[in-house]
């Protein structure tokens, strides 16, 4: 289906949602630099995955939820705070370059010009992902559901001993949101909680057909797992399930929208954009084989979630990945599960990684 005015995006789903069919069916710094001690370009905007309920994906049943009584290891989301991923900003020395493959390989537009930083939109927001110089730092930006969100998130973030502050009006502009609360989590990954993200009057139109909905998730590196999910669990993510010590956390219906993932230095792993189904994850899996993009992991599916994926090679060193069917949760008391760290875990599919640490597991059935 050509992008245009066609290629719409149901009411009532966000940008990462839309109509996706399960295949089965169907077939570093710190935070003190972080949070003031670096120049402007450093940082900036980019929008969620847009607003949405429990049925992102219309057509799928609630998958594979845990049922019993809530224990101290039950993450359940009892005052929600997030209301979905916002946007990612990579650090990159070569704008132009990691522009090309924005536009060339992911079809997305440019979104609005900001000086040092490349905007580009995957949905009606502003902007979903963005370059900036190497003197700038990978960010991840959520946003909030409402102006009491945002206070109950300072509020929140300062019971638990984590550092914050609000972005005055230019750092504002330059994350094109209303107000924004600069944060870190334990790694020092650096986090924008953001408030009303600025949407475009056009729709986002593609510039060819990639299937891409909007943000779905990212992966986050995490050099401090344990006080990393203190943090997301002090703005009301849950934990819906593990794969090793992997933690993956809703923060809506979905299964997951963030992921930690244990390692040796703090980051953004991968960006993960949705599409509109699996012939989308493969038909990406072809043209990225024709034009030289490497495929890092996939096509697959996670045995924890139902999610079809495929990661790539992107800008200098960067991940993106195409995904599309993961579970929907729904709401209500879920107890985490814990998958063992295998390549079958995975990847049901088969599909194996050999250049990413953090997705090397051993192979076993």
């Amino acid at each position: 289906m050509e992008p245009g005015p066609g290629r719409g995006r149901h009411p009532g789903t966000d940008g990462a949602g839309a109509s996706v069919h399960r295949a089965r069916h169907r077939a570093r710094p710190g935070a003190a630099q972080i949070l003031g001690q670096r120049p402007e370009e450093g940082r900036g905007p980019v929008r969620p995955a847009a607003r949405h309920g429990p049925h992102l994906y219309r057509g799928q049943t609630a998958g594979r939820t845990g049922a019993g009584q809530k224990t101290k290891e039950q993450e359940d989301v009892t005052a929600p705070l997030l209301a979905a991923p916002a946007y990612a900003r990579l650090p990159v020395a070569d704008i132009a370059a990691a522009g090309r493959f924005a536009r060339d390989i992911l079809g997305l537009p440019p979104g609005p010009a900001l000086d040092g930083i490349a905007c580009f939109r995957a949905s009606q927001r502003q902007h979903d992902l963005s370059f900036t110089g190497p003197e700038g730092i990978a960010a991840l930006g959520v946003e909030l559901r409402d102006e009491a969100a945002l206070e109950a998130a300072e509020a929140a973030l300062g019971a638990a001993g984590f550092a914050h502050r609000r972005a005055g009006a230019e750092e504002c502009r330059r994350r094109l949101a209303d107000a924004v609360l600069l944060t870190a989590d334990r790694s020092g990954n650096a986090v924008d909680l953001v408030l009303r993200p600025h949407y475009g009057g056009r729709r986002c139109h593609l510039l060819r057909d990639t299937g891409i909905l909007g943000l779905h998730s990212v992966g986050l590196r995490s050099t401090d797992p344990a006080g990393d999910l203190a943090f997301w669990q002090a703005l009301g993510a849950g934990v819906s399930d593990h794969v090793g010590d992997i933690a993956y956390l809703r923060i809506d219906g979905r299964h997951h929208r963030i992921a930690l993932h244990p390692a040796r230095r703090p980051g953004l792993l991968n960006v993960a954009f949705a599409v509109e189904g699996l012939d989308h994850v493969m038909q990406a899996s072809y043209f990225a084989a024709e034009h030289q993009v490497r495929v890092l992991h996939g096509p697959g599916r996670q045995a924890v979630s139902g999610l079809v994926f495929l990661h790539l090679a992107g800008p200098e060193g960067h991940i993106v990945s195409l995904v599309a069917g993961d579970d929907e949760i729904g709401p209500g008391p879920r107890r985490p599960r814990r998958f063992p760290f295998r390549a079958d875990t995975l990847c049901t599919w088969g599909s194996l990684c050999t250049e990413v640490p953090e997705w090397q597991a051993e192979a076993g059935r």
